[in-house]
């Protein structure tokens, strides 16, 4: 029986007196290598590179690859490896148990914790190698497409920390909870418990809600990290998320000791983990989404530009492969309204998501190639008051701007569910008693459904009406109505 209690607590090297330095890490090395083979990972580890693109295979946009938005993805990735990887923790600790082994191994002292921290290690190196296939897949494209910015380290870094707290976690799992079930446990245990951590909200002293545990996950930072080309943040709390996460690591190890053998040295462990990820923790809690200048700073940049009849249009350096199209757009778009009032000859691209500019006489584009931004372009000639830009206004406006979208060529479709392309008319709003904003949903077996199409039917007329005029009768009755029509004081029998 000696036998049975005393090799293999040699063997681990870390308490024998004769063992050097040298040979414990050697040996923990070979028992390292010894228990990745063992764990059988790699049957895992296309599912973890395959699941992990797919969820965050969004922030891959086919015409403009930006390496923010590729860090993100990179991050975003960590939730489905992270979940992935606790289950093959949960599985491979729950070995002993299915082999029923725990008793015998029970019986070698001190070798239960070294059992532990090398599952964890076997556990994280598996994780980790599908989240550097990650990493490499979304990286090449950045590294072949992207045309702004360079990877984010400390977004990587924080996957990288994240996937090795979740192997720790679902290690420890694995020994809480017996039998085959462990690695569902493990995995639904993440999933869910990232998703609650962004569901919670407390009710403020002033009414409002918040959510003080949204950065005690990584998942968290997802939102808050910016993906444009404009700004940048002032504050990242990526690195407090980091250490946030090496902390609980390491409160996870003090737990599996404790759980091992209970002594002066475990308690003083844990309590110290504990306290260490109290202060790791305290500038997360509570922490609140901030969102304006003094969160986001603008990065300093030339505009690429180009002059296209009449109209200077400027795009960020990123998107200087849209510009010819982009101008080719805004020339065929307002053409026809060239110098007349509240008219920009000038179009720069600007981040519609961060609305912090002082102000501009320049019209604003976000996104190239965008229908929705050419739309909304469009419809920034006729500014409603008290509404946004599909709120209900004059039939007579949406008639000029459904014109100037059909006599572009464009094929931009603006019909996309809101009305009639820009809005429903105010009047006819006001006929059928409908009170409007910038969605109106409207019965369609009740009165006022008829109304509104009716109301369509007649400004589709009067758009063939006006297209129908030639060009220089068309531009005579815009000089000479302009300023009544933005006013809105020409009514629909009004127009030619």
């Amino acid at each position: 029986m000696r036998s049975l209690t005393t090799a293999p607590t040699t063997s681990f090297g870390s308490s024998h007196p004769g063992t050097s330095p040298v040979a414990a890490i050697t040996s923990y090395l070979m028992l390292f290598w010894i228990e990745i083979r063992r764990s059988q990972g790699y049957w895992l580890l296309p599912l973890m590179i395959v699941l992990g693109i797919y969820t965050a295979i969004g922030d891959l946009v086919p015409d403009f690859v930006l390496w923010p938005s590729m860090s993100r993805a990179i991050l975003e990735s960590h939730i489905v490896v992270g979940a992935l990887t606790a289950a093959l923790g949960a599985w491979l600790i729950g070995r002993e148990r299915r082999r029923r082994l725990d008793q015998l191994l029970a019986s070698i002292p001190g070798a239960g914790f070294r059992r532990d921290v090398l599952a964890v290690a076997a556990t994280a190196f598996w994780g980790l190698a599908g989240f550097a296939g990650i990493v490499i897949w979304f990286g090449g494209h950045a590294v072949l497409r992207a045309t702004w910015g360079g990877p984010e380290l400390d977004q990587i870094g924080l996957g990288i920390t994240a996937v090795v707290m979740f192997a720790a976690l679902g290690v420890l799992l694995g020994r809480v909870v017996p039998g085959r079930y462990g690695p569902l446990v493990a995995f639904a245990f993440v999933i869910g418990l990232t998703f609650v951590t962004q569901a919670l909200t407390t009710e403020r002293s002033d009414g409002t809600t918040g959510n003080p545990a949204k950065f005690l996950s990584p998942f968290g930072l997802i939102d808050g990290v910016y993906v444009g080309v404009f700004y940048r943040l002032r504050e990242s709390l990526v690195t407090e998320v980091i250490v946030w996460t090496l902390a609980l690591t390491v409160l996870l190890l003090a737990v599996m000791a404790m759980c091992r053998q209970r002594s002066l040295v475990t308690v003083v462990a844990l309590a110290s983990a504990v306290g260490l990820a109290t202060v790791a923790a305290t500038p997360l809690v509570g922490r609140e989404d901030v969102w304006g200048p003094e969160v986001y700073a603008p990065v300093a940049y030339t505009p690429v530009c180009e002059v296209r009849d009449g109209f200077e249009v400027c795009v960020h350096p990123a998107y200087e492969g849209e510009l010819d199209e982009v101008a080719t757009s805004v020339a065929a778009l307002f053409g026809p309204v060239h110098g007349l009032e509240g008219v920009p000859i000038r179009w720069e691209q600007s981040d519609s998501m961060m609305p912090f500019d002082e102000g501009s006489s320049s019209g604003g584009f976000s996104e190239p190639g965008n229908e929705i931004f050419m739309i909304e372009m469009v419809a920034s000639l006729f500014p409603v008051e008290d509404g946004g830009l599909f709120a209900p206004r004059p039939a007579s406006q949406l008639v000029i701007m459904d014109w100037l979208v059909t006599q572009s060529g464009l094929d931009l479709e603006p019909d996309l569910g809101m009305g009639h392309g820009f809005g429903w008319p105010a009047e006819a709003l006001t006929d059928a008693g409908t009170s409007g904003g910038d969605m109106i949903e409207v019965d369609p077996v009740e009165p006022e459904r008829a109304a509104l199409v009716a109301a369509e039917a007649e400004i589709d007329a009067a758009v063939a009406r006006f297209a129908a005029l030639t060009p220089d009768e068309q531009q005579a009755w815009l000089e000479a109505n302009w300023d009544a029509l933005r006013a809105g004081e020409i009514t629909l029998d009004e127009m030619p």
